[in-house]
């Protein structure tokens, strides 16, 4: 299962983990006045302007400490107002009057996450480290800013620290969470995740995130719930939506999946894990022109995006454009030679296009790196018995076993090997499995025509043809090139 490896826009990423701009507890020097009181508060941002303003509006009347805290509470109620601008300038105001105090510091290095500007915000957080080496706050917001950066190792050193000064920091176990998601440790971000998650249910950043993680190791149920819990809180946002496109998707929702993924690209048009897996999802519904447009444009945005690449390669396979599918096939299995899913779809371009020693050659290397790839026994099965290996059938029934609820190759696989071998209720009774599996799957449909047409079933063979060619005019060629007819 592929990551969604897009690191979030700073200010969604700031605002997600609630990175509370930080002036302490909003300060009170002057208890009994009322402009004080305003710009102490919190939860009115425009009273906490006013109240603010008008304490720094007397000048030399208050003290410098006083006039470095009313700055900073006005910085932070400019950032609830989402003006990070002020902030930024309020808050540099308070660091020029008071540049001990680390609070500023930290204030606007948030301030610049939220701007994009992560090289400021790193230089402020450390500049609060030299001041209070021992700040968890500080080290966890470093390594946050380190992480929408992607010095993924950076984010991970500063995320450990601040755990272990502080085990319960929210930010820098959702941060190292996340990290470990985009790595590729699932595991690993589960357990920050759900520790963040137990601290504080309601954070719709780590829910979102641990979705993804659920989706990645095939929880889709408990993807499912943690993705709307998260979409509850925040509708619009962007990575939770296509998360929850690509469970849709993966579930064959495709109604739900396009709307999920049509939203997402609405908020970020330019990115590339929601085109692709939209890409992907026109393929599944056969919409392949479509299908390319978003594909193409996902690898413009990410020209080394196996995953873009790989659903590129299967609709040219598709449309009878070998070269380019092969093309794309050698480019991602150049980026990920381990990767035995690839081997398996190159040779099914290799047969398609004719070489069945280069297609033979890549299944061996597939199944010596994943020896239960049921779509790779299959199509071994198909060409030892092809050749006339009857251990091949070993594969086929190997093949059977292992495949998912949805998986229809291997049982149409065994069908047609069967039917060679005279054994046709077996036969029939493998291409129904199949066609119960995915209905729609041409390459079923063909072995089950196959399979009609030897037991005097002319019609309902007939049928079947034309079925496989409306789902895809090409389905007869393809099914002819595999098997060998």
């Amino acid at each position: 299962m592929v990551a969604d490896a897009t690191r979030r826009p700073a200010r969604a990423t700031a605002a997600a983990l609630g990175l509370l701009l930080l002036a302490g507890a909003p300060a009170t020097a002057q208890p009994l006045d009322p402009d004080w009181a305003d710009c102490a508060q919190q939860a009115d941002p425009e009273r906490s302007i006013r109240g603010c303003t008008a304490i720094l509006a007397r000048g030399d009347r208050e003290r410098r400490v006083n006039r470095a805290i009313a700055f900073t509470n006005r910085a932070n109620a400019h950032v609830a107002r989402g003006d990070d601008a002020a902030a930024v300038g309020d808050f540099s105001a308070a660091i020029v009057i008071d540049p001990g105090n680390v609070e500023p510091l930290l204030g606007r290095g948030d301030a610049y996450v939220l701007r994009g500007w992560l090289d400021q915000a790193i230089a402020d957080y450390t500049a609060a480290l030299r001041l209070e080496p021992q700040n968890a706050t500080a080290l966890a917001h470093r390594g946050e800013a380190h992480r929408v950066a992607g010095r993924f190792e950076a984010s991970l050193t500063d995320f450990d620290a601040a755990l272990r000064l502080e085990p319960e920091n929210v930010i820098a176990l959702i941060g190292r969470g996340d990290v470990h998601r985009v790595q590729g440790h699932l595991d690993a971000a589960r357990v920050d995740l759900d520790a963040a998650l137990l601290l504080d249910p309601g954070d719709a950043l780590a829910l979102a995130t641990r979705g993804e993680v659920h989706m990645r190791q095939g929880r889709f149920r408990a993807a499912l719930a943690d993705l709307d819990a998260s979409l509850s809180l925040r509708p619009d946002d962007p990575f939770a939506l296509r998360s929850r496109g690509e469970v849709h998707r993966r579930a064959g929702r495709f109604d739900l999946a396009l709307a999920d993924l049509d939203a997402s690209l609405t908020q970020e048009p330019g990115n590339a894990f929601a085109l692709t897996s939209r890409g992907a999802l026109h393929h599944q519904r056969r919409d392949d022109d479509q299908a390319l447009a978003d594909l193409d444009e996902a690898l413009r945005l990410a020209p080394d995006s196996v995953w873009a690449l790989r659903h590129r390669g299967a609709v040219h396979l598709r449309q009878g454009r070998f070269d380019p599918a092969l093309a794309d096939l050698d480019t991602a299995i150049w980026l990920r030679p381990a990767d035995a899913l690839l081997l398996v779809d190159r040779a099914v371009a290799h047969l398609l296009r004719g070489d069945s020693g280069q297609a033979s050659s890549d299944l061996d290397q597939a199944l010596a790196r994943n020896p239960a790839q049921p779509r790779g026994l299959g199509l071994r099965c198909v060409l030892r018995l092809r050749a006339g290996d009857e251990a091949g059938m070993a594969d086929c029934d190997r093949a059977a076993e292992l495949a998912p609820a949805a998986n229809a190759w291997p049982h149409a696989a065994r069908a047609m090997m069967r039917l060679g071998r005279g054994d046709a209720a077996p036969a029939l009774a493998d291409a129904e499995e199949a066609l119960r599996r995915d209905a729609e799957d041409e390459l079923a449909l063909l072995a089950r025509a196959r399979v009609r047409d030897r037991a005097g079933d002319a019609a309902g063979a007939a049928a079947d043809i034309a079925a496989a060619g409306r789902l895809n005019p090409r389905a007869a060629v393809t099914f002819a090139m595999i098997f060998g007819e």
